[in-house]
């Protein structure tokens, strides 16, 4: 094998038949990577067998962890108010009391009372901020750095207009009358915006229970 081979394979490793490699982050994009790669080992040690050498990828879980310690430390502070907006945002969103999604996340209960409330002196971890982020499938510059309970353009009133539609429908404030809909030709955006439902002949048919596609058959 050559020097370069060796240089370029360094810290690469299959799990499963998937390929990581240890990141050392320089980004909160990379940060996310180097979370998963600790996440995929940390999941791979804990399912050895007893009798199995797992010290090979403990230190490569070891390297990770260094890796994200240092930049973690290197990171200045940054306004906690927007992070903890998205938190109670998120938690109205799915619907769940602190406690609930603490639980959802992996903390301890109270961790988040503590830290997300004004003026705390104690900071929430990016660990956790990952965690929300993972979990909830949201961005983690997003997380931190953007209002996610204020509108930002017309797709997202468009949006919310139609979450709280299918939520008064859902609990019953008013009803539809179903008297066979519209078709119509539409532009792709809104189907990818999940906004209504294509049938086969590439037309799509406006109904309520389209208005959202998370809304249950019979809603």
């Amino acid at each position: 094998m050559s020097r370069q081979y060796d240089e370029a394979m360094e810290g690469r490793f299959d799990l499963y038949g998937t390929e990581y490699r240890i990141i050392e982050p320089d980004n909160l994009e990379e940060l996310s990577k180097a979370f998963e790669v600790r996440s995929a080992l940390e999941t791979h040690i804990s399912g050895l067998m007893h009798d199995e050498d797992s010290s090979g990828y403990d230190d490569l879980l070891q390297e990770q962890k260094d890796y994200i310690k240092e930049y973690i430390d290197s990171l200045p502070e940054f306004d906690s108010t927007i992070l903890s907006g998205n938190i109670v945002f998120l938690a109205k969103k799915y619907g769940m009391r602190v406690g609930e999604f603490e639980e959802t996340i992996g903390v301890s209960t109270g961790y988040l009372s503590r830290t997300i409330k004004e003026n705390s002196k104690k900071k929430i971890s990016i660990d956790v901020i990952w965690k929300i982020a993972n979990t909830f499938g949201v961005d983690v510059n997003t997380l931190i750095g953007t209002e996610m309970w204020a509108p930002h353009s017309n797709t997202n009133l468009l949006e919310q207009f139609i979450d709280r539609l299918y939520e008064d429908t859902r609990d019953n404030f008013f009803s539809w009358n179903n008297e066979g809909g519209v078709m119509t030709v539409l532009h792709d955006r809104f189907v990818e915006m999940d906004l209504v439902g294509e049938e086969d002949d590439e037309t799509a048919v406006y109904f309520p229970k389209h208005l959202n596609s998370k809304c249950n058959p019979g809603c």
